[in-house]
């Protein structure tokens, strides 16, 4: 969808303008397009270099599993010492890890981080 902004006096003939004001502001309801979103993870997932030569089905079956979680700056993830049970893949920003024994470690984007996997 394209949003184009012009002077009424420059509207194509065969298109209605719009009613000014906020008021009149249209909002759509606009569903998630599926495939889009597995463009997206697919396009996260390929650029991790463990992930480079997975078979097809394997990919298909991560794209599958996979769901988006997204954290709030400065939110917890997981505490050292708990049991590790997912595996995460930065798909934006940066995560800042602290552990007793290495001290703070910063992970960027499309790394592949758990500590608790380690």
């Amino acid at each position: 969808m394209y949003l184009y902004h012009i002077a009424h006096k420059d509207l194509p003939p065969d298109l209605k303008g719009a009613k000014t004001g906020i008021e009149n502001t249209l909002v759509l309801d606009v569903k998630e397009n599926k495939l889009l979103a597995a463009y997206k993870k697919l396009d996260i997932i390929s650029s991790i270099d463990i992930f480079q030569n997975l078979p097809l089905r394997k990919v298909r079956d991560l794209l599958e599993s996979s769901k988006v979680e997204k954290v709030k700056a400065g939110e917890l993830v997981i505490k050292e010492g708990e049991k590790g049970e997912k595996f995460y893949i930065i798909a934006e920003g940066i995560v800042r890890a602290f552990s007793e024994k290495i001290g703070y470690e910063k992970i960027p984007k499309t790394a592949v981080a758990h500590l608790a996997l380690r």
